[in-house]
């Protein structure tokens, strides 16, 4: 992971008061770009509410201020790996991790998280608890206390 573009959110999203900006190749007129966000999804799951994986499911998001823009790696690569390595057991509900650019917005410096589920967050599910529980215990780890109502439970069901 080391060498890839993934592996430093400082390396691709923006700064307190400064937009990175990259050349796009793959279109005609070569025009720059902000990334505005980075998606990794299980194998063969798309980041769309309509992928059969993510239909009945939802995500739970919640929003790191720039205050805290020493930590973002440190706090993007520890949530990744642990979900990738399956830390806990509810981690097998997670489908894909979102991370979107929201520096520089008129809302509010931060950067926005979102953790696709194959399971509905506002369903009574005790695996949602634990799953809250293991992002709020992995913030702290990186001196980051979000008052668990500020997490945002959106259900991707019609």
């Amino acid at each position: 992971m080391k060498k890839t573009i993934y592996s430093k959110l400082s390396d691709i999203l923006s700064e307190p008061q400064k937009c990175k900006i990259f050349k796009q190749f793959n279109n005609e007129d070569n025009t720059d770009a902000q990334i505005e966000a980075i998606q990794i999804f299980k194998n063969d799951i798309k980041p769309w509410w309509e992928d059969d994986n993510n239909k009945n499911g939802g995500e739970i998001q919640f929003d790191i201020s720039t205050q805290y823009y020493a930590v973002y790696d440190s706090i993007y690569q520890d949530l990744l790996l642990q979900i990738v390595g399956q830390a806990t057991e509810q981690l097998r509900h997670i489908n894909g991790l979102r991370v979107l650019d929201k520096i520089n917005a008129k809302q509010g410096n931060r950067i926005r998280i979102e953790l696709w589920m194959d399971i509905d967050p506002k369903d009574q599910d005790e695996s949602i608890s634990k799953l809250i529980d293991w992002i709020d215990n992995t913030l702290k780890r990186h001196k980051i206390d979000i008052d668990q109502n500020l997490f945002n439970k959106v259900s991707h069901k019609k």
